[in-house]
């Protein structure tokens, strides 16, 4: 009986770590790129801040962001980016921010389409 519930534990432990999956949803597309953001992963972190997984999608190219956006102000700042061959798998680049700065948005068609996905949250 002791085994089967550590079994049954560890087992529960394991799943509730690996239960997080991305919910990559498009938000702007155009010729040469697609954009999506991670639904599942939006996380408030401060009054109309979110912060937000991106990534765009070109060719054998993938590009990650880790990005908080305020809502209010429609300010943004990158926390990481990771650029991805997709074809070899492999990391491309990698950069971390510790303390990014608050920048507008440009008002591109994926940056007003990124606030218009997450602001309505």
């Amino acid at each position: 009986m002791g085994k089967f519930f550590i079994c049954c534990a560890t087992a529960i432990v394991f799943s509730a770590s690996i239960a997080y999956a991305a919910d990559w949803r498009l938000y702007s597309a155009n010729d040469v790129y697609k954009y999506f953001y991670d639904a599942a992963g939006i996380k408030r972190t401060g009054h109309n801040i979110f912060k937000v997984r991106a990534k765009e999608v070109a060719g054998s190219n993938m590009t990650k962001v880790l990005t908080e956006i305020n809502c209010s102000t429609k300010e943004i700042r990158v926390h990481s980016i990771t650029i991805f061959d997709v074809a070899t798998n492999k990391t491309i680049a990698s950069y971390k921010y510790d303390s990014p700065p608050w920048d507008f948005i440009h008002p591109e068609p994926e940056g007003e389409s990124l606030i218009k996905a997450i602001c309505k949250k």
